[in-house]
């Protein structure tokens, strides 16, 4: 597994269940990183659909979470154990199917 070197302003994913959302790395130490929230604007016209497309920029105001880096080298949100695992890059998604 490809171990990710963080740094500040890099784009970020949280994915959850089928959801995931795109945040910005603002503070990064040897065991976490903290995300804050992006403003994720859908641009594309294809309604409740599996073919997504965002635009998205920092949100100052954005809620900040903390993910730390587990036992594997992946990072997760705090609290969380099967949700909530961090990948690099920005790749909003909303599954209408729940």
């Amino acid at each position: 597994m490809e171990v990710q070197e963080w740094q500040v302003g890099d784009g970020a994913t949280v994915c959850y269940y089928s959801d995931r959302h795109s945040y910005t790395v603002v503070r990064v130490t040897p065991s976490r990183i903290y995300l804050q929230r992006d403003k994720a604007t859908r641009t594309d016209e294809n309604g409740m659909s599996e073919s997504q497309q965002y635009q998205y920029e920092a949100d100052d105001d954005g809620y900040v979470f903390i993910a730390s880096k587990r036992k594997d080298g992946r990072y997760m949100l705090t609290g969380h154990n099967t949700t909530g695992r961090v990948v690099a890059g920005r790749h909003e998604y909303y599954d209408y199917s729940f």
